[in-house]
């Protein structure tokens, strides 16, 4: 068993979270052609979740085994849905981010800081939590285990 400790943000992490971040962007972008290179993740990206937490009150959590970094996961507990003109207003948190450094993936951290999270998220009354992953992305099963069902499932066709 790893000696993980599931903790908040502090202003230490920073590198650690970017460079997380970036491995993340580098995996997405191989699902997805539409993403940044993973080197044009840097502070503003980290800059831009914590400012969305602030907004929407949620929480950046860090994952660390001995003093590694291993994991991020950025939660938002009060996000509307005020912008779905066609439904009713309700509240409701979600996941933005969950990264895994790839060295230490299929071990449990992901699932942990998911867990962490949902806790988080009901601690502050939300009914439901959300969270997007490409349909591609293989830790589709880690939030199928989870209990996530897909709600809505966005298409596109390409017009070229």
């Amino acid at each position: 068993m790893i000696d993980l400790v599931i903790r908040e943000y502090t202003p230490a992490d920073r590198a650690g979270v970017i460079a997380l971040a970036r491995q993340l962007q580098a995996k997405e972008a191989s699902l997805y052609d539409r993403m940044k290179p993973p080197e044009a993740i840097d502070g503003w990206y980290l800059d831009d979740l914590l400012e969305a937490c602030e907004k929407a009150k949620g929480t950046l959590f860090v994952a660390e085994v001995g003093e590694k970094l291993v994991g991020y996961a950025t939660l938002l507990t009060r996000l509307t849905s005020t912008d779905e003109i066609e439904e009713v207003e309700y509240t409701y948190a979600k996941v933005k981010d969950l990264a895994v450094d790839e060295d230490h993936r299929r071990g449990g951290i992901g699932r942990a800081l998911l867990a962490r999270c949902e806790e988080t998220a009901r601690q502050a009354g939300a009914r439901w939590l959300r969270l997007t992953v490409i349909s591609d992305n293989d830790a589709v099963h880690l939030y199928d285990k989870a209990g996530f069902k897909a709600l809505f499932t966005e298409m596109e066709k390409p017009l070229e």
